[in-house]
């Protein structure tokens, strides 16, 4: 009975030791130049943004949000906030992306515990979202004609700029 297991464990360590030899490799033939003269390929690293604890607590009960859940009558949607300012610096700079956040909506309609989720690229952008959503009011999920707490909603804000800015 001891022989099976023996080979058994022989193997799988050598199939992580091929494993690691694998990697090791292919590691520093990515680090290799590919020419005499030839630096190493480098590909575009994403943006960096920050991503900070979420804003406001997460309701005391709450549904995890579902747009096909059964009884669900109305989903959330804007009320009153009117929509982000977009940065005069971004405007000039021609930045353009999407953003998407992941929140609560509490039954009154309050948005709360709002995640940046995919970046725009870019900061400015972003924080703008970020600050605005705050200030926004939605009329609430509704479960069978009942306002309803809901969390993992994800709003995705599309940054484009008009022509007639």
């Amino acid at each position: 009975m001891s022989g099976p297991k023996r080979s058994v464990r022989g193997s799988v360590r050598r199939l992580g030791f091929a494993a690691l030899t694998l990697a090791i490799s292919m590691s520093a033939s990515a680090q290799t130049p590919r020419g005499p003269n030839s630096a190493p390929e480098k590909l575009p690293s994403p943006p960096v943004v920050e991503i900070r604890a979420p804003i406001g607590p997460r309701p005391e009960f709450y549904v995890p949000w579902s747009a096909n859940a059964p009884g669900l009558s109305s989903k959330p949607m804007l009320k009153r906030g009117g929509m982000p300012k977009y940065p005069e610096a971004s405007v000039k700079a021609k930045e353009v992306g999407l953003t998407t956040l992941e929140l609560c909506i509490t039954a009154d309609g309050t948005p709360t515990d709002i995640r940046l989720l995919n970046s725009s690229g870019f900061a400015r952008l972003d924080e703008a979202l970020l600050a605005w959503i705050p200030t926004a009011s939605y009329a609430p999920a509704m479960f069978q004609g009942t306002p309803l707490a809901i969390c993992g909603y994800r709003l995705t804000y599309e940054w484009r700029i008009n022509a007639d800015r």
